[in-house]
């Protein structure tokens, strides 16, 4: 059953792929959601899915900061004197960058016990706050993050006015609000808090010589002084906290003030009392494009009340599964749909759950034989759906309501693998021959905990000479030759995620760490059914017999042949692996992933190979004649694509208009009667072009560069 996503994806029908390295099939796609963020005119920074995304263009497309570091985790972001900064949860903690993103530098002397949750600019100087930390204002001079007088953790820090800088700072249940009417140099206690509690402040903003403050407390209005804090008053009809961090309060320029607590509350008089206008903004939100909000992942004109819009993005998927025809997957966190991709398009498809039990988020995506059946895999079970979506048997209690993490149907027989029982526990597989009658098969040796301590678990099968062998979260499995016990191989503690290829006589097995970019990571070769290995990283582009080498991603089974993504000599590549080589052999043309961003998994699709990549979608190289339309009553050929400027366009019918759209389907420009159309102008990104001649109308996705 089809919902309306696809509907807005349906001008993606007629992609044409002109170059032979990895190219995006721009999806599947998700509503973005915005943590926290920046924005001026038509420039935007924002926080998403624990990566910094930006637009030039006013949000008519979004590009990946793959310049920092995967999973940054951006808390705050701002601008001073041209010079972006940002906080962040994970690594160096503080980055700024001259050039709007394109390179960083990280403030080395930043502690790692901070948690930045506060930048404020007033476009000359900026500070920064957090958890553990008070007030530290920028040094362009050093380039380090100077203290003030104020310690503790920083519940708000904002600027007021050009020069004068509020805070409250504390400890984890309250703090002090204080104001500066001199950049920091010198701070003043308020008299009181706006509250009978001792509570904390999490934003702040001034009308005249009003000062408007939201608070942690529960059942509170924001709160207003007309003295410095002598005394406060309570607000009406905004009525519940403050959310912590982000932006809560902005004023226009006719003085209306804008509250963004759950939903965005709006008052005219000062902030004596509000009015819900039930537009939802997420964590932070801003005013960009003149009048028009910011915020988690919708742009709304008016100051929140005209016209909403809202951003999507590729996403990072599930597993993929090919049958032949089209591809399917999902995206993790769902279990209300799933993803089907052919002729170009990407579909999202409704799951009707007809088993009379319950489903979880997905753990897997899988096909048999079954022309007509899928499989899903949850912790309630594994769910049997034909490929509309419609769930019409649920598998639980046969696993002993265990969780399913694994799946796979080998030379006529099923193979599931199930979830520890408890932290203690550990994972078995099920098999059976029809679905119905299951029999259970455990180790007969212990099973290490996975890699972060915890039970282990099964997360894929493959047949390699006649044995079954089982990747895990730790380590790997290998099933009895008479198919009745498992062998467990691995540490016993804090076990490496394992995963297998089979090539011929020989098992391929990657050692995987759970560090950034995969630090470490090694292949090894067995060729007794995983008795003994040995180290085999040869023909690697960058390996030389380093102990620690750092250049080697995952590992895919990619039809007979084993495959790995490397970057060991700075070029994001695959190399691959078949029955009689020496060594690794690079995969000509296999570039073109997004620089620093590894695919989690990657596919045979006929004569293509599809990879999902970490929070951009699935990219493709090759081509493949059933996913991909080819035999167009009329074509049209765009080059060159990637382009600078000029892009050309050849048909064998006249073209009577061009249509050039943002990804989501906004229109840039329309012309008439020409063969060409000039990007120049346009910031580099992903463009489609609508092409309508005597025969048709088609789109093509245009590369700018």
């Amino acid at each position: 059953m089809k919902n309306l996503l696809s509907l807005l994806l349906g001008f993606f029908g007629l992609l044409q792929f002109t170059q032979a390295q990895f190219q995006s099939t721009a999806g599947p796609v998700i509503d973005m959601k915005f943590d926290y963020l920046w924005a001026r005119n038509d420039t935007a920074f924002v926080a998403f899915n624990e990566d910094l995304w930006h637009t030039f263009n006013g949000g008519n497309s979004w590009e990946l900061v793959s310049s920092l570091p995967k999973s940054v985790d951006p808390r705050a972001i701002s601008v001073a004197r041209d010079i972006l900064f940002i906080g962040t949860n994970n690594f160096s903690r503080s980055y700024y960058s001259n050039d709007w993103g394109k390179t960083w530098n990280n403030v080395t002397s930043t502690p790692v016990t901070w948690v930045p949750t506060h930048l404020a600019s007033n476009g000359e100087e900026i500070f920064m706050g957090g958890t553990n930390f008070g007030p530290h204002k920028f040094n362009f001079n050093t380039l380090e993050w100077d203290a003030t007088n104020i310690a503790g953790t920083t519940h708000a820090l904002c600027y007021l006015s050009k020069d004068t800088l509020i805070s409250n700072v504390g400890s984890a249940t309250g703090g002090t609000g204080r104001i500066s009417t001199n950049n920091g140099s010198t701070w003043v206690d308020f008299a009181d808090e706006p509250s009978m509690f001792y509570a904390k402040t999490y934003d702040y903003t001034k009308v005249g010589d009003r000062i408007i403050a939201g608070t942690s407390v529960t059942n509170a209005n924001p709160f207003y002084t007309d003295d410095l804090g002598s005394t406060w008053i309570e607000s009406t009809d905004a009525r519940g906290p403050t959310k912590n961090y982000g932006k809560a309060f902005l004023t226009t320029p006719t003085g209306t003030i804008l509250y963004n607590r759950i939903s965005l509350y709006t008052s005219t008089d000062r902030g004596e009392s509000y009015q819900a206008t039930g537009v939802l903004l997420g964590k932070d939100f801003t005013i960009w494009k003149g009048n028009q909000l910011l915020g988690g992942g919708y742009d709304v004109e008016d100051y929140g009340t005209g016209n909403v819009s809202k951003f999507i993005a590729p996403s990072t998927t599930g597993n993929l599964v090919y049958d032949g025809t089209e591809l399917f997957s999902f995206i993790p966190g769902t279990r209300e749909f799933f993803e089907r991709y052919k002729n170009g398009t990407w579909t999202q498809d409704t799951i009707d759950n007809q088993s009379g039990e319950f489903i979880a988020n997905f753990n897997f995506i899988a096909l048999d034989d079954n022309p007509n059946q899928l499989y899903f895999g949850s912790s309630l079970g594994l769910h049997i759906a034909d490929k509309e979506g419609v769930v019409n048997k649920t598998i639980y209690s046969d696993f002993e309501s265990r969780g399913i993490t694994a799946f796979a149907k080998i030379d006529g027989k099923y193979y599931v693998g199930a979830a520890a029982s408890g932290f203690n526990g550990t994972p078995v597989i099920f098999s059976s021959n029809d679905l119905v009658n299951w029999t259970k098969i455990t180790f007969s040796n212990s099973v290490g905990k996975d890699a972060f301590g915890n039970a282990n678990s099964l997360t894929a099968f493959i047949k390699h000479n006649n044995r079954i062998f089982a990747s895990m979260a730790g380590g790997y499995a290998r099933l009895s030759q008479d198919g009745t016990s498992l062998e467990y191989f691995g540490d016993a503690n804090f076990g490496k995620p394992v995963s297998l290829a089979s090539v011929g006589n020989q098992l391929i097995k990657l050692n995987q760490q759970w560090c950034a970019q995969c630090a470490s990571n090694n292949l090894e070769i067995s060729d007794d059914l995983g008795d003994t290995w040995s180290e085999f990283q040869n023909g690697i582009p960058g390996y030389t017999g380093q102990s620690n080498f750092t250049g080697i991603g995952n590992l895919f089974q990619i039809g007979n042949q084993a495959m790995v993504q490397v970057f060991g000599d700075g070029v994001l590549q695959l190399v691959s692996y078949g029955a009689g080589m020496t060594a690794w052999e690079i995969v000509p043309n296999s570039q073109g992933a997004p620089e620093g961003r590894l695919f989690t998994q990657a596919i045979k699709a006929n004569t293509g190979i599809f990879a999902s990549c970490e929070n951009l979608g699935v990219y493709q190289l090759g081509s493949s004649t059933d996913i991909q339309e080819k035999n167009l009553k009329n074509k049209v050929i765009c080059f060159p694509n990637p382009t600078q400027g000029w892009v050309e366009l050849k048909s064998d019918k006249r073209i009577l208009g061009i249509r050039l759209m943002s990804m989501d389907g906004k229109t840039l420009s329309t012309i008439h009667s020409d063969t060409r159309i000039d990007l120049s102008s346009y910031q580099k990104g992903t463009y489609l072009l609508e092409v309508i001649s005597a025969e048709d109308t088609q789109i093509h996705r245009i590369v700018k560069q």
